[in-house]
């Protein structure tokens, strides 16, 4: 299990950490093979077929369901703009609905700035008429989920069942690759930029390296994703 020594050698050992980053790229490429008509999730029939017919179960609204969250995805869809809407209307009825949802009124003054600013900026960062492209992606890919041998090759992988079909721009790049928890990473900025970077040209080589049928370019998309960060940043004022 990889969470069993990443901690102690994701800072000193880099070969490790690179075979691990080719590792991460070729499954990403692999599933981003395919484009898929939709997002959602795929599902098992009775009569052995797999089709991607279920209403998409990502892995944090999995959780927030769990913890009594209303069903708000309850369908595929055909746009990025139906997505998001039914996305931002979860996470309000989330916000309300969870008794422990925040840590006080300070943190639920700033989840409401957030909720708001999504709606506000939205239009900026998606067309909501968008059809596509969608590939699958992994949305619960963690280091205790991850198998690997003494070099940090991959071996196995557990706990796909949240697996999905979404837009390119919501793979992420590890960010346990530089610190435990994300809520973590603002603080290190520096050290996860430095990774961010590396993990990417790592994925540019393997994506030269295979053939896929379709013009998405991960990397390029990853980091064009990433590179939006800048806006909310430049509206921090706002918190204050």
């Amino acid at each position: 299990m990889l969470s069993e020594t990443l901690r102690d050698l994701r800072d000193t050992d880099p070969r490790r950490v690179e075979n691990l980053a080719s590792g991460i790229s070729r499954i990403m490429l692999s599933l981003a093979k395919k484009r898929q008509p939709c997002i959602g999730s795929l599902r098992f029939n009775n009569d052995l077929s797999i089709t991607l017919a279920n209403r998409p179960l990502l892995c944090t609204s999995s959780i927030l369901e769990s913890d009594g969250a209303p069903r708000v995805l309850d369908k595929a869809y055909k746009t990025c703009g139906h997505f998001m809407d039914d996305m931002l209307k979860f996470r309000e009825e989330a916000f309300s609905a969870q008794p422990n949802a925040v840590n006080g009124e300070e943190d639920c003054h700033l989840q409401m700035l957030h909720i708001t600013m999504l709606r506000l900026l939205k239009s900026q960062f998606v067309d909501s008429h968008s059809g596509g492209p969608f590939v699958l992606q992994l949305t619960d890919l963690h280091s205790s989920n991850v198998f690997v041998d003494d070099d940090w090759n991959i071996v196995g992988i557990i706990d796909l069942e949240f697996m999905c079909a979404l837009p390119p721009s919501m793979i992420n790049v590890p960010y346990w690759l530089t610190v435990d928890n994300i809520d973590d990473i603002a603080e290190n900025m520096e050290a996860y930029n430095k990774m961010h970077k590396s993990f990417l040209d790592v994925l540019q080589g393997e994506e030269q390296d295979t053939a896929l049928p379709h013009d998405i370019q991960l990397a390029s998309t990853i980091q064009e994703s990433w590179a939006s960060y800048a806006l909310p940043q430049s509206t921090a004022w706002l918190t204050a």
